[in-house]
Formats: C-alpha cells, sequence, structure tokens
C-alpha cells in the first residue's frame, strides 16, 4: 500500500480539493502550487539519469519532444540555479524567488493563466487591473515555486524520488500538448501532468496538475469566490500585500 509522503513541503501532493471558505484564511491553492514545482524539481533526477544513458519513452513526435525539452530544460535550470544560493536560499528567499522568476517565466504564458484564474472577471476587468493582477499573481506564483524549491532541496535526500516521463500527447489541431509524468519511489508514487500549449512557435506552460488537481482551478476557486464578495481591486490588493511581505527580489 502506498504511503503519503509526511513533510509538509510533500503535503499538498494529498492536499483537499477544496478551498478555504475565507479569504484571509489559507487555502489549498498555495499548497497545490508548491506540490507542484516541488514535483517539477524532483525530474531532474530523470534528466541527470538520461544523460548517463537512461532513456524514458520516446516523445510522440517533434511537437512532443519540445514540450517535453521545455519542462526538462527548465527544471534543470531552476534547481541548478537555487542550488547555488544553498542555505541562504531560507535565510534570504527573495534571491532564489529572483533566480526562479528569471528561469521560469520565460516558460509559462501567465497571461493565459491569468485569464482561465479569473474567468469571467477577467473580461469586465479594466486594461490596469489586467496588467496588475497579471504583475502581482505572477510574482505569488513565483514565491510559492521559490519556497517549493527550497523546502525540495531540504529533503531530496530523504524522499530519494525519480521521475518517470510518459509520452507526451499533443493536439496540434488546438496546438495544446501534455507531459505526464509519474514521481516518486517504490512506495509513494504522483501523477503530475504538465498542460503546454504553442504561443508564436513556442511551447508555454499553463498549467499543472498534480494526482488530478489543476492549480489553475484551485486558484480560480478561491479568487473568484473572493471577487464575488469583495471585487478584483481587493483580491489584487491582497495579493500585493503578501508578496511585500516577502520582501524585493
Amino acid at each position: 500500500m502506498q504511503q503519503s509522503l509526511q513533510h509538509p513541503a510533500f503535503e499538498a501532493v494529498r492536499a483537499p480539493r477544496g478551498v478555504g471558505s475565507s479569504p484571509g484564511r489559507s487555502s489549498s491553492a498555495p499548497r497545490v502550487a508548491a506540490a507542484a514545482l516541488v514535483w517539477l524539481v524532483a525530474s531532474l533526477t530523470f534528466v541527470a539519469s538520461a544523460a548517463a544513458g537512461e532513456s524514458g519513452p520516446a516523445p510522440g513526435s517533434t511537437s512532443g519532444a519540445r514540450a517535453l525539452l521545455v519542462v526538462q530544460d527548465t527544471v534543470a535550470r531552476v534547481l541548478a540555479a537555487v542550488s547555488r544560493h544553498g542555505q541562504q536560499g531560507r535565510a534570504e528567499p527573495a534571491k532564489a524567488l529572483a533566480a526562479v522568476e528569471k528561469i521560469v517565466m520565460p516558460s509559462v504564458d501567465l497571461e493565459r493563466v491569468s485569464r482561465l484564474v479569473l474567468g469571467k472577471h477577467w473580461q469586465s476587468a479594466s486594461a490596469a487591473q489586467r496588467a496588475r493582477f497579471k504583475r502581482e499573481f505572477g510574482s505569488q506564483l513565483m514565491r510559492t515555486y521559490a519556497i517549493g524549491v527550497i523546502d525540495y532541496l531540504m529533503f531530496s535526500e530523504m524522499v530519494g524520488s525519480q521521475v518517470t516521463y510518459l509520452t507526451p500527447i499533443v493536439n496540434e489541431d488546438s496546438g495544446v500538448a501534455i507531459v505526464p509524468t509519474k514521481v516518486g519511489n517504490s512506495a509513494i508514487q504522483a501523477r503530475v501532468d504538465y498542460r503546454l500549449h504553442r504561443r508564436d512557435g513556442t511551447w508555454k506552460v499553463y498549467d499543472v496538475m498534480v494526482d488530478g488537481v489543476s492549480t489553475v482551478r484551485t486558484y480560480r476557486s478561491s479568487f473568484i469566490a473572493e471577487m464575488s464578495r469583495h471585487g478584483i481591486d481587493r483580491l489584487i490588493e491582497r495579493i500585493a500585500a503578501k508578496n511585500r511581505e516577502f520582501g524585493p527580489t
């Protein structure tokens, strides 16, 4: 029987699918997002083994190979960059955030993510509100991811996880790809799917699903409930306040 990881860095993989009822309290959205990158970073284990001569399933198409490369390359660069900060990453997380943001942001379609997360509120938002939401929400995502990477680096030796990349699934007509993976060891496993779409000829990540839990949908459930009560400006300000607490990059 599989057992759950006990360290809080991995709790979100088995986190409840619901969100907190009050916007002032923590919801599962940050935990799911943190888990997504924790598992994403874990895939460097596979990258290293492939370099040593082992290989996973061949992607089903050239497009699939390119989508897979986006995930693998981003993983390797993030882990290497955060590793250089060593123990300072925990004491000065803003430096780790800056490193993560510089590497990850070019591989993420932040506008698509923001549009999906806000749902109908994206259409009613002004250009200024959209721009500010993208800026603050992007910082929130990178902040959560940076913390997840730091936690993973601190406990990776204890976990001993590996990643198996499955064959990417590509819909050429819609320009959407899924890079499915299985992460864990003989006792613990999770399914992590990276959803990408082609934008201007480049594959961009727009969602990560951990054991069927969508990061985008989790944030959307929380944010839409909050906006229905308090409006988009209140949501943006709350996110901005949290980002300020984290410190300047």
